[in-house]
């Protein structure tokens, strides 16, 4: 692929303040276009966005008068973006481009900015061609501008221009940073190592060796959370609840199910809000962009394919190696990394050199041999995170960039008589790994109670970072606790499960078992409801006494508090729905009725995927 990159510059910048704390964000030409769009403030929902390569950017397209945003534009024709907007002194415009040739020639595109003053005076700040094979796309390319300072508000204009009415052309996330002139928040590094159940790792207390680099990490510099729990049992539900700080089925609709459009504010952009570059490194499946999970993220990638594992497996090398080269070629100022990888989910293929570690005894049945190969998956995954750690450490000083280290959901292996994740919402599906290293923020080498949700991490991030919580989350900040071991109050925990089927142990369908399933945690109660043919079950434990949820004290003990909790799980529908609708009214009230949808309907290659993951009836 030829592109020829020139890069221009005015000049007319001057050295900024005296000392140097880099650079932040000043303006974001997309809030300047669509924000007022938006339904809720800060929502990114209806951004229009581009895919190059499987990496998704905010993209600037023309306007029209109604409001919405129009279809990519197309050559031959001249597309202009005029942007209005004040200059601050010392400026510099940030910006990427690409183009897209759906021709059979190749294509030569040109792209343009201009500054127009309240004048009339016009400067051309930035010109550039690229040159796209037949059927092919340029990757981003950057640049940066400097910005002369005019008095008043003043127009830039983008313009793209191709030579093939099949070319699409794009700009993507300019921005106007400035001298920062005090120092940057945090940064936020944040890991999710899909289906690890926290019993599985040392740090937790497990027999075997499986996490000796994140057991010596978070032992001597971290925080461990002993009850950190999900709010769901498969890959949706968790990091729904884990990126927007509510419980699944208050924020996600439709089927397949997104993230509600604009009725909510999500992690991401309560973060960029606040002049975080933000980018999310994921891998193809679940995370759909067209379900809503880009919101807030400049750059959202995911990662198809790999070597060594099956379709349906991890591609945690490629997915961290992506996440390290855009922390290596970043924008200065603070950044947040949110990093996903299916390690360790079934198949549980860990690499060759892994597979002789902790051996299967001889004769042991297909769920115990499964069993072992997920652990020697979570060993394969730890030595990969280690890496990752250092690597961040030493792009990112650690006192500069709390670190997060958690998981969507964990694993049965016959625990209660099934196999995999989906269905049920006992300990070893809803028990995740909570591991927080905030160095001068967070007291290291310490472990704190909980118990704490993934729900939880939203608002408890963002008070740690001294950012407002939006009012659309259902966490509460646990930063108390994690900073000197205040106690909790006691607050129900919920969790659903969703998937169509439920496999046993022996590897066959339970056929008396109908989605969906709840669950409470009220520590140390759990309250389970079992949707059947007939009715529903109840099931209730005491985790403290009871930590293997092996004694049912469901119509045996705690008659009041038993009462309450059905009463909670009975109404959670219910109430997850009203709460939705509340937020959707208030959203749509301030926009005039107006809303926005996504496309949310999964591509035939995502379906295969979604079917090899367990997530869809094959």
């Amino acid at each position: 692929m030829l592109s020829i990159v020139v890069v221009a510059s005015t000049g007319l910048g001057a050295p900024g303040c005296t000392r140097d704390y880099g650079r932040s964000v000043d303006t974001r030409i997309s809030d300047v276009l669509y924000g007022p769009l938006a339904a809720r403030p800060l929502s990114t929902a209806h951004y229009p966005r581009v895919e190059f390569d499987d990496d998704y950017r905010v993209v600037l397209r023309p306007v029209a008068t109604s409001g919405a945003a129009d279809t990519p534009p197309v050559a031959p024709d001249t597309t202009q973006i005029r942007a209005p907007i004040a200059i601050p002194e010392n400026a510099v415009l940030k910006f990427e481009f690409g183009s897209l040739n759906i021709g059979t020639d190749t294509a030569s595109t040109s792209f343009k900015v201009d500054l127009v003053t309240e004048d009339g005076g016009v400067h051309g700040i930035f010109e550039d061609v690229l040159e796209v094979p037949p059927n092919d796309n340029t990757a981003w390319v950057r640049a940066a501008v400097d910005l002369p300072r005019v008095e008043g508000t003043a127009q830039l204009i983008f313009e793209t221009r191709a030579t093939n009415p099949r070319t699409r052309a794009f700009f993507a996330e300019p921005v106007i940073t400035v001298p920062a002139t005090k120092q940057a928040r945090p940064n936020v590094v944040l890991i999710s190592l899909d289906t690890l159940r926290a019993d599985h790792l040392g740090i937790y207390g497990y027999g075997r060796d499986t996490s000796p680099a994140l057991d010596r990490c978070f032992t001597s510099e971290g925080a461990v959370v002993e009850h950190a729990y999900s709010a769901g049992a498969d890959t949706i539900l968790g990091h729904t609840a884990m990126l927007t700080g509510m419980n699944p089925t208050a924020a996600l609709v439709g089927d397949p199910r997104f993230i509600q459009t604009d009725a909510l504010v999500t992690l991401a952009e309560s973060l960029r809000a606040r002049g975080y570059r933000t980018a999310a490194m994921t891998e193809n499946a679940t995370l759909m962009p067209r379900q809503g999970f880009p919101r807030g993220f400049d750059a959202y990638c995911e990662t198809k394919g790999g070597p060594h594992a099956d379709p349906a497996g991890g591609e945690i090398e490629q997915t961290f190696e992506r996440g390290l080269a855009w922390l290596r070629t970043r924008p200065h100022g603070p950044f947040f990394l949110f990093l996903h990888t299916y390690e360790v989910h079934f198949p549980y293929d860990p690499p060759q050199s892994y597979q002789s570690l902790f051996p299967t005894r001889v004769g042991a049945p297909k769920i115990e041999r499964q069993r072992d190969d997920y652990d020697r998956e979570i060993r394969y995954t730890d030595d990969r995170t280690a890496a990752l750690i250092a690597e961040i450490d030493r792009l990112s000083p650690p006192r500069d960039t709390i670190l997060i280290i958690t998981s969507d959901h964990g694993e049965e292996f016959g625990d209660h008589g099934r196999h995999g994740h989906g269905s049920q919402l006992h300990e070893e599906i809803v028990g995740v790994p909570m591991l927080i290293r905030a160095k001068g923020r967070l007291p290291e080498g310490v472990r704190r109670q909980g118990p704490m949700a993934l729900i939880d991490v939203m608002p408890t991030l963002l008070e740690l970072l001294g950012i407002e919580v939006p009012d659309s989350t259902m966490g509460r900040s646990v930063l108390a606790h994690l900073r000197d071991g205040t106690a909790l109050n006691a607050v129900p925990i919920f969790h659903e499960a969703h998937t169509p089927w439920a496999v046993t142990s022996e590897f066959r369908r339970d056929e008396d078992w109908l989605p969906p399933t709840f669950a409470v945690t009220e520590y140390p109660l759990r309250m389970i409801r079992i949707r059947t043919e007939k009715s529903y079950r109840y099931e209730m434990f005491n985790l403290e006494l009871d930590p293997a949820e092996s004694s049912n004290l469901y119509n045996v003990a705690y008659p009041n508090e038993a009462a309450r909790l059905q009463s909670l799980l009975d109404g959670y529908f219910a109430s997850a729905e009203t709460y939705q609708a509340d937020l959707v009214k208030n959203a749509r009230t301030r926009a005039n009725e107006k809303s926005y949808t996504l496309e949310n309907e999964p591509d035939p290659e995502r379906l295969e995927k979604l079917k090899a993951l367990g997530y869809v009836n094959p």
